[in-house]
């Protein structure tokens, strides 16, 4: 159910064949970043005030593990790495960081 194919800029990801996640060097899709958000919290209805300091698209990529039901996928960058592992079974995707 779980395919990926790797090339020298990324990967493609397929689930059921169809393409489900496209990581290139040009396009990356995972981000990670820092900063700063306050809440306020009345009458349960939430407001948050973000603000991003700095983030890095992560690039780098290893594939750590694939089968057909399973793939885990570490990326990398100077500030932090990303795990991302993704599950399927017969009727669901399940995606874990």
């Amino acid at each position: 159910m779980l395919t990926i194919e790797q090339n020298q800029e990324g990967f493609k990801l397929y689930y059921k064949d169809y393409l489900f996640l496209n990581h290139s060097q040009k396009e990356p899709i995972i981000r990670i970043g820092m900063g700063t958000a306050k809440f306020k919290f009345r009458y349960g209805s939430f407001k948050i005030k973000k603000k991003l300091q700095n983030s890095v698209y992560l690039t780098r990529f290893n594939i750590l593990e694939k089968d057909e039901n399973r793939i885990k996928i570490e990326f990398k960058s100077a500030i932090g790495d990303v795990a991302l592992e993704i599950l399927t079974n017969q009727r669901d995707l399940i995606i874990l960081p």
